[in-house]
């Protein structure tokens, strides 16, 4: 093998490394950036549990699927496991897309965020009384994918009892809280006693 190969050779072995490294790093831009709500809203209107998520990026996120579920911690034997207590069912379409962030503003373009509804809000939030609220979660799960990579990405968010709060959003992920009347827990209190006295 001459001298002139091997430069050959070793240029093209470079050469490639450098593309991949490339690649994956504009990967890492080419993927959904979605924004969740860090808290939980609850509609005693509706009895729905609201999540909000808005598309953060330059692109449409499209394919955009969602689950809900509540789990909670218990001990066996070598350590903490989580185990399912009830799947929550999510309301609406199962897939959709969401408009880029520039798009915002505009009245006629696809939505930059949706709100999900979990059915049954009292419901669900009743499972937290039934352990100690620190042994159980609200678990919501979103897989969108990114319009022009095809790149597809999973994330999910935890909720406890003290992450939920009544009102509606706002613009993002504000929250505009209701100023008078029950709290939360005052809420779950009052669905339980009429649980005991029908």
């Amino acid at each position: 093998m001459s001298l002139v190969d091997l430069l050959n050779q070793s240029l093209g072995f470079v050469v490639g490394i450098i593309a991949s490294w490339i690649f994956m790093y504009s990967v890492q831009f080419l993927k959904p950036k979605l924004e969740i709500s860090p808290v939980l809203v609850y509609n005693p209107e509706k009895n729905r549990l609201n999540i909000k998520v808005v598309n953060a990026g330059r692109r449409q996120v499209i394919d955009v699927e969602t689950n809900s579920s509540m789990l909670q911690k218990r001990f066996k034997g070598d350590g903490f496991k989580t185990e399912l207590v009830k799947e929550l069912e999510i309301l609406g379409p199962l897939s959709l897309a969401l408009s880029p962030l520039q798009d915002l503003d505009n009245p006629w373009a696809v939505t930059n965020g949706r709100i999900f509804q979990i059915r049954d809000g009292i419901e669900a939030l009743l499972l937290f009384h039934e352990k100690h609220e620190e042994e159980r979660r609200i678990i919501f799960r979103i897989v969108a994918t990114h319009s022009l990579s095809g790149v597809r990405e999973a994330q999910q968010v935890t909720y406890k009892l003290n992450d939920i709060r009544i009102g509606i959003y706002g613009r993002r992920l504000t929250v505009l809280e209701q100023k008078n009347g029950p709290s939360i827990v005052q809420l779950i209190e009052e669905a339980k006693a009429k649980q005991a006295n029908p």
